[in-house]
């Protein structure tokens, strides 16, 4: 931070006396100037005419028959339209008709008897193993399991196998079974009841989800990356194939561990971040991106950050990265025409203060590293402003990556 505060300094004290430009955030836009017409209106939502933006992202209300959200991002925004078709769908199914209350009451019941199992293991335990062959199962569990996200199941759940055939109708529904949308999550947990304890089959549960339905890809490098993972494995298993593939690809134990303990990445977000990484090979200090994504502090920037590495791979199946590097706070890569490569996926970037003492510090750093070239991938669009500031500043922008 003193490096970068100094830094600053230098560049501050060297720019020329003009006055920037600098946009006015936060802003109100039209819906209808940022969204494709498909994406205003549809059968079970509307978006709201008006939408926040916060000098990066955009803030949408989505209006629908199950309650109103609040979603950050146009990527989100389409992953929340797709979860209205599966939720829908999920409706269509008179789970007490067919099954009667009686189901979720004996589910709620198998919970309290594993969490008896889980709170008071010694009560349970007893007659079933060893003392000492249940202190290594303990052992074991302890120094090879990682943090729970907080997306994820209780261990009660998980105990007696619900969460399973949660994950499973998840992904029969085309939707992440980690998803922060509360209603999503909610129906998924009333239908794995039914499944679970009624007896309810995969072919009724999906037979009425729409086309619609699925996790959203915006390119076809993004659906690469879905494919690879999982997501009816348990988290505990998506947790140690990702913590190997780091390992393979040159991470160290310390860091890969900070990582994967992070419990905002929830464990597809984590999935597809690796896989991103995975995928990009070649690319030299892929630690950095590790080290990078630890100190993420929140599920918003986590979901940008996992959405960050796939813009990174994306450039790199297309065009070849050399390696990554660490900018204080930021990450960026050095392709291998050796130019500048920053990837933010902004839904509609302004040229504010905060965002021009950035770029002149990437542009301190680009110089001390010998590159002339300086490339910025945007996933959304740059204001007139930021686009003009930049090109000064000889940047080439590319935007809607």
């Amino acid at each position: 931070m003193i490096r970068l505060l100094l830094m600053l300094c230098v560049v501050l004290h060297c720019a020329p006396t003009v006055a920037w430009g600098y946009d006015q955030a936060p802003q109100n836009f039209r819906a209808a100037d940022m969204l494709p017409a498909e994406m205003l209106k549809g059968p079970q939502f509307s978006v709201d005419p008006t939408v926040r933006n916060d000098g990066y992202m955009n803030v949408y209300t989505l209006h629908s028959a199950y309650g109103d959200f609040t979603v950050v991002s146009t990527n989100l925004l389409k992953q929340r339209i797709c979860e209205l078709a599966a939720i829908e769908a999920i409706d269509k199914i008179d789970l007490s008709k067919e099954f009667g209350d009686s189901v979720v009451e004996g589910g709620q019941k198998m919970i309290e008897g594993a969490k008896k199992i889980v709170t008071r293991p010694d009560e349970v335990v007893t007659g079933v193993f060893s003392g000492i062959a249940t202190a290594f199962e303990r052992a074991e569990e302890n120094l090879v399991e990682s943090n729970r996200s907080q997306t994820e199941d209780g261990a009660a759940k998980n105990l007696i196998g619900f969460s399973k055939a949660k994950r499973e109708y998840a992904v029969e529904l085309g939707v992440d079974p980690y998803s922060t949308n509360q209603a999503l999550q909610e129906r998924l947990e009333k239908l794995s009841w039914a499944g679970y304890t009624g007896g309810l089959t995969f072919g009724l549960a999906t037979a009425v989800v729409p086309g619609a339905a699925g996790i959203a890809v915006t390119s076809v490098r993004y659906g690469e990356l879905i494919q690879e993972i999982d997501l009816t494995k348990a988290p505990a298993d998506l947790r140690r194939e990702n913590r190997e593939k780091l390992l393979a690809m040159g991470v160290g134990e310390s860091a890969a561990r900070v990582f994967i303990n992070n419990t905002f990445f929830s464990p597809s977000g984590q999935s597809f971040l690796v896989a991103a990484l995975d995928k990009s090979r070649g690319v030299a200090d892929r630690q950095a991106f590790v080290e990078f994504a630890a100190t993420t502090d929140s599920m918003d920037l986590a979901y940008f950050r996992q959405r960050m590495a796939a813009m990174y791979y994306t450039y790199h199946a297309e065009h070849g990265l050399a390696g990554f590097f660490a900018v204080d706070r930021f990450i960026a890569a050095r392709t291998k025409a050796g130019e500048m490569l920053v990837c933010f996926p902004l839904d509609y970037g302004m040229w504010t203060s905060a965002t021009a003492t950035v770029m002149r510090y990437f542009d301190t750093i680009a110089a001390d590293k010998g590159m002339r070239r300086k490339i910025l991938m945007v996933d959304g669009r740059l204001s007139p402003a930021a686009r003009k500031e930049l090109s000064a500043m000889g940047w080439t922008v590319r935007e809607g990556s």
